[in-house]
């Protein structure tokens, strides 16, 4: 009676345990690739640089709202130089469950120096709409109508992109998707979106099991509407032939700098530079390479811009 009660018991454990990693694989997995997190900087003011809006800043701008793809409407602020007298623009793009406002303080450096700046929710994040991250896919196109509006609005100015983490991702595709863009900045970012997402699925469960991350991606891209398989920044890379720079910090554990110098040495164009930004992780790169990007990253971008 004993032994028969152990089996049952162990038969239900079983399938508990078997209804969990189907309902995981199937669902959870899926979604949690494609489904960020929103936040609300005035709600969660302590994730993100202070002040988080640009009045606080005293910055002269414009509210953005793009109207793209699938009848989704990105939110943004289009940041001014104080004189009005515009050399350029940079199209921010921020990082997965982030948002425009991270970004407000290296606006202020682009503003100082003549130069506006657009910091634009993604899809699916903050303000904007849409229900999915596509990591690029779709979004490459959305920067070109980001860029399309700027250009409308403000005249025929030279736009580029800075991207951080997700948004570097979808700065190299949008550079290989649209020749108009003038230049790329790009920190901390994959080459490979089955990659990154096979790294991520072995530090959270701690091992590895093959084809799972897979089978995970493979779902989410039905689900979206996409090819995550076609996700490839360091492919992109390769059709760039405008001038890139690319910063990584070398104590990055979230994204091997590894993959960073593999998207930078696909780029062909000459005029690309690569900054190793010493004692940075993923998610202090900003604060610890601010200075640089003041004194070197931001004249770079000016140079850019005149050319």
């Amino acid at each position: 009676m004993k032994k028969g009660r152990r089996i049952i018991i162990l038969s239900i454990i079983t399938l508990l345990i078997g209804g969990i990693i189907y309902l995981g694989v199937n669902w959870i997995a899926p979604y949690a690739i494609i489904v960020p997190m929103r936040v609300d900087p005035a709600a969660h003011g302590e994730q993100f640089s202070h002040p988080y809006h640009p009045s606080q800043y005293g910055l002269n701008y414009d509210t953005m709202a793009v109207a793209v793809a699938d009848s989704i409407s990105l939110s943004g602020y289009f940041v001014k130089p104080a004189n009005d007298s515009i050399k350029g623009a940079v199209i921010f793009l921020h990082g997965i469950s982030s948002c425009k406002e991270v970004f407000l303080n290296f606006s202020r450096f682009l503003a100082e120096k003549g130069m506006a700046s657009a910091l634009i929710d993604l899809r699916a994040h903050g303000k904007s709409g849409g229900q999915f991250n596509t990591y690029g896919y779709h979004e490459r196109e959305d920067i070109s109508q980001v860029a399309a509006s700027i250009r409308k609005e403000y005249g025929d100015l030279p736009v580029g992109v800075w991207g951080n983490s997700l948004g570097g991702a979808m700065a190299y595709q949008a550079l290989a998707h649209d020749s108009s863009l003038s230049f790329g900045v790009i920190q901390s970012t994959f080459a490979d979106l089955p990659q990154i997402i096979d790294d991520y699925g072995k530090r959270m469960i701690g091992l590895r099991i093959p084809g799972l991350s897979d089978f995970a991606l493979k779902k989410a891209s039905g689900i979206a509407n996409f090819s995550g398989f076609e996700v490839s920044p360091s492919e992109s890379a390769k059709d760039i032939r405008q001038p890139v720079y690319v910063m990584h910090g070398n104590e990055d554990k979230n994204i091997k700098i590894e993959y960073g110098k593999e998207n930078f040495d696909n780029i062909p164009h000459q005029n690309k530079v690569w900054f190793e930004v010493k004692g940075a992780d993923h998610y202090n790169l900003p604060h610890i390479a601010s200075s640089h990007v003041d004194s070197v990253v931001i004249p770079w971008v000016l140079k850019q811009m005149e050319r």
